[in-house]
């Protein structure tokens, strides 16, 4: 079970700084652990408490919110707040993960989320893996359909190619987002977006994952629970 991202949200209406901080309630992954209604506020909690992720409003009263990007040590991700459209342009300059146009509600929040998880995903120490010619490569965690542990070692399956990985199974899931890559076997760890179907198995117990490129994997009793449980 991987740690939430932490989160700050900086906004001077309070009615938009309550309403943002009760939809970031609803998803579980997630942690609201300050608030700062104008920007020397926000400056000093970003310095002192390091969010993941920072809900940033453009126009803040004392420090606006590029001055306060300006001068932040810590670079969170960002999703912009505003009520104004002709910031966008300004989000994109300063690599913001995404741009929220007030009013929004759940729906949009949720994709916003999404995208910051991703990006931060990529943000994981980078690992070198050995091909099957023995050469040194980095590994994109985004095109990995799975990783299956082989000894000393962990096999990363992505985009058709194997490479090893010289770490245990519990390291690589340790490192990684659980709504992300299931663990369905003691020695299967799976994407969730490159799982096609999942069928029962011949002992009742248990269930198939079979996965995009048609692999198919037994999963464990406890993980056959699990995945149960997520059927509707």
């Amino acid at each position: 079970m991987t740690a939430k991202l932490t989160a700050l949200v900086a906004e001077d209406e309070v009615v938009a700084r309550d309403t943002l901080c009760a939809l970031l309630a609803d998803f579980d992954w997630i942690e609201c652990v300050g608030v700062a209604g104008d920007g020397r506020t926000a400056l000093r909690l970003i310095d002192s408490l390091e969010p993941d992720l920072l809900f940033l409003d453009v126009q803040l009263p004392e420090l606006d919110g590029l001055r306060v990007l300006e001068e932040a040590r810590h670079r969170p991700a960002v999703v912009f707040t505003t009520a104004h459209d002709h910031y966008a342009v300004t989000a994109f300059d300063v690599q913001a993960v995404d741009y929220l146009l007030k009013p929004f509600g759940r729906r949009r929040l949720a994709q916003a989320l999404e995208r910051v998880r991703a990006r931060l995903a990529f943000k994981q120490p980078v690992r070198l893996a050995r091909t099957s010619s023995r050469q040194l490569v980095p590994l994109r965690l985004d095109a990995v359909t799975r990783f299956e542990a082989a000894g000393d070692y962990v096999e990363a399956h992505a985009g058709g190619a194997v490479h090893l990985l010289h770490m245990t199974l519990a390291q690589v899931e340790a490192e990684l987002d659980a709504g992300r890559f299931w663990r369905i076997h003691r020695s299967h760890l799976v994407a969730a977006d490159a799982v096609r179907a999942v069928r029962e198995h011949d002992d009742e117990r248990r269930l198939v994952v079979v996965l995009a490129d048609g692999t198919e994997i037994v999963a464990s009793r406890t993980a056959s629970r699990r995945l149960r449980s997520l059927i509707t």
